[in-house]
């Protein structure tokens, strides 16, 4: 850029220097802006991570009390069975 006058490159420097203080000031909060967020970002996906391990622990949990459910109604009809000969051999004496 050509200039007339010193008065007017001195001004121009001082209005760029303010430009550049803005945009540095601006940068330097989109940076803390983004530490806060890639912090809650990472905070999050550690809360995921836990909250998929916690899900699959009562996921087997659940798995393993309905095979225990399972056999236990198995015992349960064996002794109804064991009850309903008892009761047909009563009937029959």
């Amino acid at each position: 850029m050509a200039f007339k006058t010193l008065e007017e490159a001195n001004a121009y420097e001082l209005e760029m220097e303010k430009k550049y203080s803005d945009l540095s000031t601006a940068h330097e909060g989109l940076k803390t802006k983004l530490t806060d967020i890639e912090k809650k970002n990472d905070d999050s996906v550690k809360e995921i991570e836990r909250l998929k391990a916690k899900n699959f622990e009562l996921f087997e949990l659940v798995s393993t009390s309905n095979k225990n459910t399972n056999n236990d109604n198995e015992e349960d009809n064996t002794e109804n069975e064991s009850s309903l000969d008892d009761v047909i051999n009563d009937f029959i004496k």
